[in-house]
């Protein structure tokens, strides 16, 4: 397993900087609630202003979790697809999306278990921890009686 190997430094590297993007999810699923109560009570200029708010939280969470995929996978192709540098150099002029789809080609054949194994472990992460916020989340606001 290549995140037990010599992936294990870029995967605590993703574990240790995943708890700010659920704090940040956290405060989103917080604002959409309020701004779903601002909306049903007639308050729309509050209710604009948090889906402003959210838009921002939004694309900043976006680009937190790219920031934070980037290293990981760039590592994981460093470490495991020997001659991909070479591959994408070779490439001819394409359009961007057959330049990806013919890079992501080239993985898929020549790493399939480690990339299997890389992807599966950070959806699971992902979508466990955000079924967590969420329950989390619910169980607060019952707690508190909405």
């Amino acid at each position: 397993m290549w995140v037990l190997g010599k992936g294990q430094k870029p995967f605590l590297e993703l574990l240790r900087n995943l708890s700010i993007q659920f704090i940040i999810a956290g405060f989103i699923a917080l604002l959409s609630h309020k701004a779903g109560q601002a909306f049903d009570t007639h308050r729309g200029g509050d209710g604009w202003a948090l889906v402003f708010v959210l838009l921002v939280l939004s694309v900043i969470l976006v680009l937190a979790v790219i920031a934070n995929l980037k290293p990981f996978f760039t590592a994981f192709i460093h470490d495991e697809a020997a001659g991909f540098h070479a591959y994408k150099k070779n490439l001819p002029d394409l359009p961007r999306s057959a330049r990806y789809r013919r890079c992501a080609l080239f993985l898929v054949r020549h790493c399939k278990l480690a990339l299997f194994e890389s992807v599966l472990l950070v959806l699971g992460i992902y979508l466990a921890s955000l079924v967590g916020l969420f329950v989390a989340i619910n169980s607060a606001a019952n707690a508190l009686g909405k």
